[in-house]
């Protein structure tokens, strides 16, 4: 709230967004100390958000040059790079499965994964 009204006078709408990401960072940087420090099992936070980081660069690039490409060749491109997340932050195949059927209607995870 105090980087709002300190950024809002000089920068306006940029000022709100900054204030936006200051408060965001401090939200998610809290929210993961807390987790830290009461996470049941170990965890490195490491791996995964540099895998994290270097699938977000290389979808930035390859939005770039495949912006005018079909949707098709997007989302296999899409697909490849998050299955390029889980083996770079070591996910196991279980881990992959059960996030998979988290995100697929229960129909078609019914179907495809059993």
């Amino acid at each position: 709230c105090v980087a709002f009204w300190l950024l809002w006078a000089p920068y306006h709408l940029w000022g709100a967004i900054a204030a936006w990401g200051i408060a965001e960072v401090a939200y998610q940087g809290f929210g993961l100390l807390l987790l830290l420090r009461r996470m049941p099992f170990r965890f490195s936070f490491a791996p995964t958000y540099l895998a994290f980081l270097s699938v977000v660069g290389l979808s930035v690039v390859f939005a770039r040059y495949s912006a005018n490409k079909g949707l098709l060749i997007s989302g296999i491109i899409w697909l490849a790079l998050v299955g390029g997340f889980f083996l770079a932050a070591r996910y196991s195949w279980s881990e992959i499965r059960r996030l998979t059927l988290m995100v697929l209607p229960s129909r078609v995870s019914a179907v495809v994964l059993s």
